[in-house]
């Protein structure tokens, strides 16, 4: 049985950080001259990796981001 948390607070928090998340990176890519997808993630992955709830990428198999 799967057993997900009731306070979603530190995923909010990777995607709405004004510095750090998701759209604030997203945001800067976008701005960057030269910028693209794949910097966009290499810097997310960056940015992500020691949120809980972001899976590492050797678990999936294409590099997705995986936020549960």
């Amino acid at each position: 049985m799967l057993t997900l948390p009731t306070d979603n607070g530190d995923v909010i928090d990777m995607i709405d950080d004004r510095r750090s998340g998701l759209l604030a990176l997203l945001d800067s890519a976008c701005r960057q001259p030269g910028g693209s997808d794949v910097t966009f993630t290499a810097t997310l992955w960056e940015g992500l990796k020691r949120g809980q709830r972001v899976l590492p990428d050797a678990v999936i198999p294409n590099g997705a981001l995986v936020i549960c």
